[in-house]
């Protein structure tokens, strides 16, 4: 088995939702060296989670952005207002970032004018 389909594979099972393991024992038994099924699988896993967090961050920019507009309207000096996961809108980052300290989700979304 060649590199690109075993990851192609992985990011199947990924996606799927799937227990990678099965994919894991299917590659060995077809005789890939156990250092490389792991070299693979990491690059697999990086690559969908940098994925899902693009996504994520899109989500977030969606979900902030109608609010994000009005308080563009109502302060027009403002070029970037610093979001966090409760929904507050800061319009410096460490305070943005000091309360997300206070939430479970600790994520800081800048959403630009």
């Amino acid at each position: 088995m060649k590199k690109a389909e075993v990851i192609k594979l992985f990011t199947e099972a990924l996606e799927k939702g799937e227990d990678t393991g099965a994919v894991r024992s299917k590659v060995l038994t077809a005789g890939v060296p156990e250092k490389e099924v792991n070299k693979w699988q990491k690059e697999a896993q990086d690559a969908f989670n940098t994925k899902a967090n693009n996504e994520d961050k899109k989500a977030d920019d969606n979900k902030f952005r109608k609010k994000a507009d009005e308080l563009f309207a109502r302060y027009p000096h403002a070029d970037v207002f610093h979001f966090t996961a409760c929904g507050t809108a800061f319009f410096n980052e460490n305070d943005a970032k000091n309360h997300a300290k206070t939430l479970k989700n600790q994520t800081v979304t800048p959403i630009e004018k």
